[in-house]
């Protein structure tokens, strides 16, 4: 497109063709006519005008500009997140790669709440280091900020709930936003996508929200394929209203009350209006967030420094910290922020007591329970431990045998005798074949010398050096230092498997078949396999599970923790064939564990009252679901099991078979269970979504081609036309 100076798939720079000339005259283009004070008065919406600056650009705040848009490709810009462990999920619409935990995709805002995403595209992952991302600025940081579940952002808000049925209904229909209020759909006269082509069955509204008193909708025009778009506001409530221009170029915003807006634009700008006049809070921007209780401003930028200020702008802004890397966690209230600066991680308390919690740190992890009440964070340490060695697995029982041993002298195997001949008497030298054996020994102990150089050489195992950090105690405590073989974290329990070096069958020099390195590495790590056991960790307590590893290869990547109740779900992969699920409690079992099935192919969803789980009988991904010990329904599709807010399941059966890289474009029979009981919803469903408590929008006889189908309303009973040619469900 136009303008873009960077590639967004593969970072290729392109030649801006529009002139300065031309940039400049589209800014003043947009430009409206705003004063830098701050009005609490709520306006007409006649009043209401483009919140751009009414400064016309000189040509060098033109290159400015320019050169923001090349530092937001060139740095890699950080967001602060709440980070769920390695799992992570690929998008089945996009294909880019997600956080395990997350919502919605950042890059293209599809939705996995309910979506059937096949087994390719799931996938364990690394944690990685922490270190600046690429994260283009001013193109995709609204993308960012619905991926990375910014506490406040799409929750808590008025939705207008008419009393003839629900308003929080919003869909997408000749590719214009329609809004289902009370018993009327209002039609919003104005483009959501900037082109057509970006339309597809499922759609991210996460720039759509309501004001505070429910009475008017702000919604994005013309979007992006990047996630930028021009904000507008109108009443909901009204067929007749006019969408008004609230401001352009906008990547991201946060409503303060129904009259205040928070805005960063496409070129790094911070600033607050109230829909008539504004004013600048930073520039250089890449992210930002509101307090929970709207009281201060919190933002990164570019160059990797954090500010805070209070949102009145009455007093000066705090600097935090600058050029740090990596911020981790930031709290509602902004009082919390972990983040990390030259491989250490920092506390920042009250905005300016700063501590240092640990040096040469490599990985940081968050996690929050739904209430946002439960924090655990952990962080690994780069390779400080001792590490497991082949001298740690080889019993040298040869080295004192060895260390006698001299290379045997040919002379003391020689027999000299005077023998007679034609020519008279001569010498006759004879070795003994004594010697040739003791040469031969003696090699032997020169290979074993070589494979002695090896001992102090570090075995290919991961080590993990992991550490449990109390924010509310300010106190850092090690949870498990070891060479490990695997591990998986869901819900801020992390299961490992590691080697204990105390049970382990160490390989005796003696008995080397092949001395040589691959046959000393290949028995090495048969001797490792003797000694792997499993154990979980929870905040700083670990909990060795009763699993003979010797009976599984690994336990996967299905792992589920249920922390209402404490009940630890794995999948453990036999050595022969399948899998094995196996469940323990680590409030009350204190390691001992039972086997559910040894049948079972993937964990679909773990509760409070039980798992659900899937056995395979084919190869599409198709199997029976069970929950506990019960069958319920065949032919269900993997990943498909969705639990409402009311407590029923649903999931997909008869899914249509479909490439799995194109998942988004498949139909099946959608399925309720209650009570025990299970129901037909509805039949070539497309596309769901709860939208309200125990309110469905559903999506189906949908043509993919044209991207339209029929949407209708499902509350637990029947289902009730909404619309026809529909697009998409928006999920916001």
């Amino acid at each position: 497109m136009e303008g873009i100076m960077f590639c967004p798939e593969c970072g290729e720079k392109n030649e801006i063709k529009e002139s300065v000339e031309s940039i400049q005259s589209e800014t003043e283009q947009v430009s409206g006519e705003v004063h830098d004070t701050e009005s609490t008065e709520e306006p007409a919406e006649s009043q209401v005008h483009d919140a751009e600056s009414t400064e016309e650009p000189a040509e060098s705040q033109v290159q400015d500009n320019k050169v923001v848009l090349e530092k937001a490709n060139a740095l890699q810009i950080p967001s602060a997140i709440i980070e769920t462990g390695p799992q992570k999920k690929f998008c089945p619409q996009c294909g880019t790669e997600n956080n395990g935990d997350a919502v919605f995709c950042g890059k293209c805002g599809f939705s996995f709440a309910g979506a059937a995403v096949p087994p390719t595209m799931q996938n364990s992952g690394k944690e990685k280091k922490g270190g600046r991302k690429g994260l283009v600025i001013g193109l995709a940081v609204a993308g960012i900020v619905a991926a990375v579940g910014i506490v406040g952002i799409l929750s808590s808000v008025n939705t207008g709930k008419g009393k003839d049925g629900p308003s929080n209904l919003i869909y997408l229909k000749d590719n214009q936003i329609n809004v289902m209020a009370g018993s009327k759909i209002i039609t919003v006269d104005d483009d959501f996508y900037e082109s057509k082509s970006d339309i597809s069955l499922r759609t991210s509204g996460w720039s759509i929200r309501y004001s505070e008193d429910g009475k008017y909708l702000f919604y994005p025009v013309d979007c992006s394929s990047y996630n930028i778009y021009d904000l507008y506001r109108r009443k909901v409530n009204s067929q007749k209203a006019e969408g008004v221009k609230v401001a352009s170029n906008v990547s991201s915003y946060e409503l303060i009350g129904s009259s205040k807006i928070v805005i960063l634009s496409d070129e790094g700008k911070l600033y607050i209006t109230n829909m008539k006049d504004k004013e600048k809070i930073a520039s250089n921007v890449g992210e930002f967030r509101l307090s929970a209780d709207n009281k201060y401003v919190y933002w990164y930028t570019l160059d990797g420094d954090i500010y805070v200020q209070d949102i009145g702008l009455k007093k000066d802004k705090i600097k935090v910290d600058k050029e740090t890397d990596w911020v981790y966690y930031v709290s509602g209230d902004l009082k919390d922020m972990l983040y990390v600066k030259d491989d250490n991680l920092y506390h920042v308390k009250n905005f300016e007591d700063k501590e240092k919690v640990a040096s040469d740190v490599e990985n940081v992890s968050v996690y929050k329970d739904k209430d946002n009440n439960d924090l655990k964070i952990y962080y690994t340490v780069a390779d400080e431990g001792d590490k497991l060695t082949y001298g740690d697995i080889v019993e040298d029982d040869m080295a004192s045998a060895d260390a006698q041993m001299k290379e045997p002298d040919i002379k003391d195997y020689q027999k000299t005798t005077i023998v007679d001949s034609w020519w008279g008497p001569r010498e006759k030298t004879e070795t003994d074949d004594k010697y040739y054996e003791d040469l031969d020994k003696y090699n032997e102990k020169i290979q074993r010398d070589y494979i002695r150089e090896y001992f102090d050489d570090t075995i290919g195992v991961e080590y993990l050096e992991l550490y449990y950090y109390d924010i509310n105690k300010k106190n850092s405590e090690k949870v498990f230092s070891n060479s490990i073989a695997q591990r998986s974290s869901s819900d801020g329990v992390y299961t490992i498997a590691y080697y204990n070096l105390d049970d382990v069958k160490k390989i005796k020099m003696s008995e080397l078949e092949q001395l040589n390195y691959n046959d000393l590495d290949s028995k090495a790590k048969e001797a490792l396999e003797s000694c792997k056991k499993v154990c979980a960790i929870d905040r700083n307590v670990k909990t060795d599970l009763d699993i003979g590893m010797d009976e599984y290869a690994g336990f996967g990547n299905s792992v589920s923790y249920v922390p209402e109740n404490g009940m630890l779900y794995l999948m453990c992969v036999n050595k022969t064939s399948g899998s094995t699920l196996l469940c323990t409690n680590l409030n009350k079992d204190k390691g001992k564990v039972s086997e559910i099935t040894d049948e079972a192919y993937l964990i679909e969803l773990a509760t409070e009252d039980g798992v659900y789980y899937l056995v395979a009988e084919d190869e599409s991904g198709k199997g029976s679901l069970y929950f506990n010990d019960k069958m319920i329904s065949e032919d269900v599709t993997a990943y498909s099991v969705y639990k409402s807010d009311t407590g029923a399941i649903y999931y997909y059966t008869d899914m249509r078979d479909s490439d799995y890289t194109d998942m988004h474009d498949s139909e099946g029979t959608l399925m309720k269970y209650e009570k025990g009981k299970e129901t037909t919803v509805a039949e070539d469903v497309a596309d769901y979504y709860e939208f309200d408590e125990g309110k469905f929008a559903i999506l189906m006889d949908y043509n993919f081609k044209k991207n339209r189908g029929d949407l209708k309303l499902y509350t637990g009973n029947k289902l009730k036309d909404i619309d026809t040619d529909v697009q998409s469900i928006v999920r916001y």
